[in-house]
């Protein structure tokens, strides 16, 4: 199973297998390059790399969706757990070297993401790396290892509905037909959240600018869409059709930016998913 796929700032590819631990880099025309058999796990969680830089090392987070090891020290979250996430230095062989930073993860009840949990988004494209809560916009700008920006703003604070809560059960079971009702059924008993997520992912693109989407509740079927400079600069807005992933809510509908192209996963009700290319024009 692909768990992410990336570009290197000289156009090569790869990609992270979840299941087998292997990581295998590419050029842009399909040439084998290395590939690493596995990163040593994040305490006994294993990780996603997200970036391999020009040095050849490599950088990594926990996989944030299974329990961790428990609440971050020093983080008063109510009654919930949430689980310390790292972002992790390899060396060019596999060997961790290094941790960089460490947000938050997502809230949990006895193990179990709840409704509307709040957890860390990130995004890498070739040096850099963005990083940050979905609590607030408090987002960290790394180019290799070194922090380049801190983008900060007040979060529009919403407390769930009863019919937020409802859209949530219906849109778990529908997406996880496997598991969803099980799910439902064990967020029954949870507390609830004092307020929603203010950030639902963000997406660094080809120029080192970051789109920040703010958080759409299960049901919402548009998304904004907030760009800014690699220098913190407000550069644009735009509202695209929303595609979410109710009971993990850091997938957005935005594949990629680059080239003056964005690429969109749009949930169409007659095909299913389908991926859309629109040419980007800006307007001063």
């Amino acid at each position: 199973m692909i768990l992410h796929l990336g570009i290197t700032s000289d156009g090569s590819v790869f990609a992270s297998d979840f299941l087998s631990g292997r990581l295998s880099q590419l050029t842009a025309s399909g040439e084998f390059i290395r590939a690493v058999s596995r990163l040593p796990a994040h305490g006994e969680i294993a990780v996603e790399p997200i970036a391999i830089l020009a040095t050849g090392r490599i950088l990594a987070v926990p996989w944030q969706w299974k329990p961790n090891r428990g609440p971050l020290r020093g983080l008063s979250a109510g009654p919930f757990d949430r689980d310390p996430v790292a972002l992790l230095s390899y060396t060019i062989d596999g060997a961790i070297d290094d941790t960089i930073g460490t947000w938050p993860g997502v809230e949990r009840f006895h193990g179990l993401a709840i409704p509307f949990a709040r957890s860390t988004h990130y995004s890498s494209r070739g040096e850099g790396t963005v990083i940050g809560v979905s609590d607030s916009l408090d987002l960290w700008l790394y180019e290799g290892v070194r922090p380049r920006l801190r983008l900060v703003r007040a979060a529009e604070r919403r407390r769930p509905s009863a019919e937020n809560y409802a859209d949530w059960r219906r849109a778990v079971i529908n997406s996880m037909p496997d598991v969803g009702t099980t799910l439902v059924e064990a967020a029954g008993d949870m507390p609830q959240v004092p307020t929603m997520p203010d950030i639902g992912g963000v997406v660094l693109d080809a120029g080192q600018e970051i789109w920040v989407g703010a958080y759409v509740a299960p049901g919402g079927l548009t998304r904004r869409w907030e760009v800014y400079s690699p220098t913190g600069e407000l550069i644009g807005r735009l509202d695209l059709p929303a595609h979410n992933d109710p009971y993990m809510p850091s997938r957005t509908e935005i594949l990629d930016v680059a080239g003056g192209r964005l690429v969109l996963l749009r949930d169409d009700a007659q095909t299913g998913l389908v991926i859309e290319v629109h040419m980007i024009h800006r307007s001063d």
